[in-house]
């Protein structure tokens, strides 16, 4: 893959960049309130030294969320939709598209470039019987609209 790896953001400005370190086996189509499971490293990026700082380690016990519910930062849910299962990827999430100003990590502030290293191990449907299986919907979701200043 070439250096600058491939710019997957919604309105092409670069906000979220994706390296594919290994292919996946089966497209998703990821829908609102489906519950993702990934393992997930994530990293700030440290221009200055040339350094990068882990703040998120879920390498050994996988990240679960539900997607499209803010539950994780904008670019990696639009790294998290650009992913076939079993994938791994890394992205490279600007500023615009992390944290902003409401930073949970005092490793990262508001304006570092975050690494998301992310292996998707599953995603499925949203169970409305709190787990007996009775209620499985899909919602079909539209794409993320483009906020042009």
């Amino acid at each position: 893959h070439h250096q600058s790896g491939v710019d997957i953001s919604p309105c092409g400005d670069g906000g979220v960049r994706k390296f594919f370190q290994l292919p996946g086996h089966e497209s998703v189509a990821l829908s609102i309130g489906d519950e993702v499971s990934a393992y997930l490293i994530g990293k700030v990026k440290d221009a200055a030294n040339n350094s990068e700082t882990t703040f998120l380690n879920y390498s050994a016990t996988p990240f679960t969320f539900r997607f499209g519910k803010s539950q994780i930062i904008r670019g990696l849910e639009i790294g998290i939709a650009s992913m076939k299962l079993g994938e791994k990827s890394v992205f490279h999430v600007q500023p615009e598209y992390g944290y902003g100003d409401d930073l949970p990590w005092k490793a990262v502030s508001a304006n570092d470039t975050l690494i998301f290293e992310v292996e998707l191990l599953s995603c499925g449907e949203r169970d409305l019987t709190d787990g007996k299986g009775g209620v499985l919907f899909k919602i079909l979701h539209d794409d993320h609209g483009c906020d042009q200043p």
